[in-house]
Parts: structure tokens; sequence; C-alpha cells
């Protein structure tokens, strides 16, 4: 299974722990520091970040049937090229993305963008899942630098 496939499954779920466990993180990493509402989890060998937050943090549309205090990957991020710190994620992107599109190329394969930030590089597209598929490109918009796929806080 992919990281991204599991964008709103508990840190319980078997899936998310076996995904830790291949990676080398015990799930007991997975808890919150007091006063935190979310955790951040790094995996740089494989080319993907995870984010897990607290369920009474996301969106009313995701907690349904989760007991309070769950946590729920909230946020994936995955990079399509390797990074000073990241190995470049090989386990394909989500929705047809390749590591070589440009911010056109993505463009034309998703459709005009839900968003675009006034301030970085990069654009949004709302899923009626209630996720969301954030891309970021240089400045020059010529590759993808980072690809999330998130709880939509819309």
């Amino acid at each position: 299974m992919k990281p991204y496939e599991l964008v709103s499954a508990t840190s319980t779920d078997p899936r998310v722990q076996e995904l830790l466990v291949r990676h080398g993180i015990p799930p007991s990493r997975v808890k919150l520091k007091r006063g935190s509402h979310d955790i951040g989890i790094e995996v740089p060998e494989g080319g993907f970040d995870l984010v897990f937050t607290l369920v009474e943090a996301v969106p009313s549309m995701v907690r349904g049937g989760l007991s309070e205090g769950a946590l729920v990957l909230s946020a994936v991020f995955l990079y399509p090229e390797a990074t000073g710190k990241h190995a470049g994620f090989r386990q394909g992107l989500p929705e047809g993305l390749t590591a070589e599109m440009t911010r056109d190329d993505v463009s034309a394969l998703l459709g005009p963008p839900d968003s675009v930030s006034p301030v970085f590089p990069n654009d949004r597209w709302d899923r009626d899942d209630g996720r969301s598929l954030i891309v970021d490109f240089s400045e020059d918009g010529q590759r993808m630098t980072l690809v999330t796929l998130q709880i939509s806080d819309a």
C-alpha cells in the first residue's frame, strides 16, 4: 500500500502500522507530546513524510465513528526527486503524476486547479472524498518539488 492511499486512516489501522514497521518506525513513536494536536514522522529513505492529527482537530466529515483521542493520518508529503534529506519517492505518484512533469503538464492531466497560491508556486485540487492534492513546483514551473495529499481543510 502506498502511503498516500492511507490518508484519513488512524495510526492504529493495521495498514498504517505495517507501513511504519516496513520503514523501521516503531508504531509507538506515533504519539502526541503534551499540548500538541499533531505529530510529524519523517521517512527520508522512503522519500516521504507523514503527519498524524488528533481526530478532534480534523474536519467533521473525517471523524465519523472514530474514538476521541484517535490520531488520523492527515497528510502525506511525497518528494518526487531526491533532496538533500530525502530520497526520491519511487512508489508511483498519485493520479498519474510523474516526477518529470511541469506545471503545465500537471494542469493538462488534472484540469485547472481549484486554487493557486498567491505566495508559493503551488496548485491545489480538492477531491470529492474530502482530500486535497497539492503540488509544489520550482519557481520556473519546470519541475515538481513536493506532492501533498491531505485531508481537505475546505
